[in-house]
């Protein structure tokens, strides 16, 4: 118990330090128009351009951090993909599913799970390398145009922000 506790406090602490150093954040190039991902020092200094793609408008809309800091999630709005780079950009995966249209917020729990939003097609998935894609909610749970995503250890809840200016919030476990 004592070593699984300290397991998780060092794998918050690792991430706290990586947070830290960088701020990995989506730049607005024009109104509406997020096609690039840049890391910034803390004092607000560029120090470079990660990824970018100019195929669209919304081709990188919101990203996330992986738990351990060695993968960024982005969301590709435009094109209806979840992609996964490593720190220096480089596209390690790329997932299109009809099943996740227009994909938009997406958020890594404490404990390295990944959820994403599907803004068109009106659920919330969790997506796991060796499992694939798990719905964990929908319109039948009352979700409609989701569009940020956060799950809470703490209180073991999800909270599904919606376009129509509602939350969803859904009790797990």
């Amino acid at each position: 118990m004592m070593m699984m506790m300290l397991r998780r406090w060092r794998r918050r602490m690792r991430r706290m330090v990586l947070i830290m150093m960088f701020f990995y954040i989506t730049i607005l190039i024009i109104a509406l128009s997020c096609t690039a991902l840049h890391q910034y020092t803390l004092d607000g200094r560029t120090l470079k351009k990660i990824y970018e793609d100019t195929s669209d408008s919304l081709t990188v809309y919101k990203c996330a951090v992986s738990t351990d800091g060695s993968r960024l999630y982005v969301t590709n709005r435009s094109n209806h993909k979840l992609l996964t780079l490593s720190v220096d950009g480089t596209v390690l995966s790329s997932l299109e599913d009809p099943a996740l249209l227009n994909p938009i917020g997406v958020h890594v729990s404490e404990a390295g799970q990944l959820l994403v939003c599907g803004e068109g097609s009106n659920n919330l998935v969790q997506v796991d390398g060796e499992r694939g894609m798990v719905t964990l909610a929908s319109e039948e749970n009352g979700l409609h145009y989701p569009y940020s995503v956060y799950y809470s250890e703490r209180t073991s809840r999800l909270i599904v922000a919606q376009n129509s200016k509602n939350i969803l919030v859904i009790k797990t476990k």
